[in-house]
């Protein structure tokens, strides 16, 4: 009898703990074992669902396929692999939107972890740039920026260029132009050893220019103006061998108008920028450079484009400068800059079918003591303007 009793009393104490467990797993809402991780296109699909809902999906024009219960290669705008991955994103204005999307950026976009293109440029998107875009390990291009040619549709992203993007190893273009980024331009940038292309301007960035950027090596193009930079230019920069484009402070003709975007840069032209044998166009316009031109800037053989305009920079050009091949040479509203008055001279400046010269010097003299009209920037250039709006010349944008 006492093995029966001690039978029994066993067997409805395990089913009472069955009970317990079941009970307390399920309807007491305590923890269940762990699940397995979600499917990586589960993952995906999330994080898509996440830009759809924070930029109001139903009312896209170009909607195609999103939600749907189909491959996420057939939502439109998306692209993957073999293996249903996302790898490029492309939702531009250009790719058939009439409506710009608004909203934030979602940081759940950093999931897509086999994303090579980002392409979100041209609408009216806000918010900061999600940090986590720097967990994108494969991303090649980087698109967020915007068009001032087109004026239709301005992303206005704020906030600070995320230092985090300095781990994107592999990405060859970064492009975030036309917003209200405002702060330092992250050092960790010049991480970036595979990087051709690097877009900032008309921007509010300021402070310094990180000399860490004379470490990008495959640079081909650095446009930088129309924000608030300051201090001097990093002769670190004569280190970008393969450089053809750098803007630190340029003109642009829009809807028939030509407008200077500069800095707040200051100090004397690196001699150093003599070194970049590939350059092509180099901008220093409507910035508060002072002292001589170099003449090392006679060196840039490939030079098409030099724009030296509204500065404080003095003495005489360099004779040198005859045996540079321009295009494009704005010198004028400088401090106290002039031409040498020589027959050569005058002959190689009527030759340059782009051209807003200063004055030539008397005799050997300077222009020094030449009164010069300043043209405040982000105004059309050659146009009557207050000169209390001279600081748009250091900030403009539309």
């Amino acid at each position: 009898m006492s093995f029966s009793i001690s039978r029994i009393t066993v067997t409805l104490a395990a089913a009472l703990a069955v009970v317990v467990v079941h009970a307390c797993g399920n309807e007491a809402g305590e923890p269940e074992p762990p699940r397995p991780p979600p499917d990586r296109v589960d993952v995906e699909r999330a994080a898509l669902v996440a830009l759809y809902d924070a930029t109001d999906g139903p009312n896209w024009e170009r909607n195609h396929n999103w939600l749907k219960d189909v491959p996420l290669g057939d939502w439109f705008g998306v692209d993957t692999d073999a293996a249903g991955r996302v790898i490029s994103l492309d939702l531009s204005r250009l790719n058939g939107f009439e409506r710009p999307l608004a909203g934030p950026i979602p940081p759940e976009l950093g999931n897509l972890s086999s994303l090579v293109s980002l392409n979100l440029s041209d609408h009216v998107l806000s918010g900061p740039i999600p940090p986590e875009l720097g967990n994108l390990a494969h991303l090649k291009h980087l698109d967020l920026g915007n068009d001032p040619h087109r004026r239709f549709g301005n992303n206005h992203l704020s906030g600070p260029v995320p230092p985090e993007l300095g781990n994107l190893a592999n990405l060859r273009r970064l492009r975030l132009d036309g917003n209200k980024l405002s702060g330092p331009i992250p050092p960790e940038l010049g991480n970036l050893a595979n990087l051709v292309s690097l877009v900032l301007d008309r921007n509010r960035l300021s402070g310094p220019i990180p000399p860490e950027l004379g470490n990008l090596a495959n640079l081909v193009s650095l446009v930088l103006d129309g924000n608030q930079l300051s201090g001097p230019i990093p002769p670190e920069l004569a280190n970008l061998a393969n450089l053809v484009n750098l803007e630190l402070g340029s003109f642009r003709d829009i809807i028939q108008e030509r407008y200077i975007f500069g800095n707040r840069l200051s100090g004397t032209i690196p001699p150093e920028l003599g070194n970049l044998a590939n350059l092509r166009r180099l901008g220093l316009a409507g910035n508060e450079l002072s002292g001589p031109v170099p003449p090392e800037l006679a060196d840039l053989a490939s030079l098409t484009s030099l724009y030296l305009s509204h500065n404080g920079l003095t003495e005489q050009l360099p004779r040198s400068f005859l045996d540079l091949s321009l295009d494009e040479f704005l010198w004028d509203a400088n401090a106290g800059l002039c031409a040498p008055d020589t027959t050569a001279f005058r002959a190689w400046s009527a030759g340059i079918s782009d051209h807003e010269p200063g004055p030539f010097c008397s005799g050997d003299r300077n222009a020094s003591g030449s009164a010069m009209s300043m043209v405040a920037g982000g105004a059309p250039v050659g146009r009557e303007t207050d000169p209390g709006m001279a600081i748009l010349r250091k900030s403009f944008r539309f």
